[in-house]
């Protein structure tokens, strides 16, 4: 949901909604790194639960918040617009001690194909 600031030139705008995101695939690794040898490795995150169905989910929700701003005209009659969004997730690993949220940060500028 978008609700912009009607009748102004600079037309600012606030957004919020929910994001769902589904897993193709899942290979969660690790990377084990040695104080004495400069060597490193990837290694299973958890070993006897790699095959487990119930370790993972296939599908991440989140909520997405945002502030803009849109120009309208400002390039030979195309609207340009600037968005912050910010998008916290719970995750796609159900095991304890093991935090998979996220937390994504964007910023995307807009440009309107059609003139106004």
């Amino acid at each position: 949901m978008r609700y912009a600031v009607p009748g102004t030139k600079v037309r600012p705008f606030i957004e919020a909604g929910v994001s769902v995101n589904y897993a193709t695939s899942i290979d969660a690794q690790r990377r084990l790194t040695s104080g004495v040898n400069s060597g490193s490795s990837w290694q299973p995150l958890i070993p006897g639960q790699m095959g487990s169905t119930s370790a993972y989910r296939r599908y991440e929700f989140g909520l997405v918040a945002g502030l803009g701003v849109q120009f309208p005209g400002l390039l030979v009659g195309r609207s340009l617009a600037v968005l912050g969004r910010v998008e916290p997730s719970n995750g796609f690993l159900l095991i304890a001690g093991y935090n998979t949220s996220v937390l994504r940060g964007n910023v995307l500028v807009s440009l309107d194909l059609t003139k106004k």
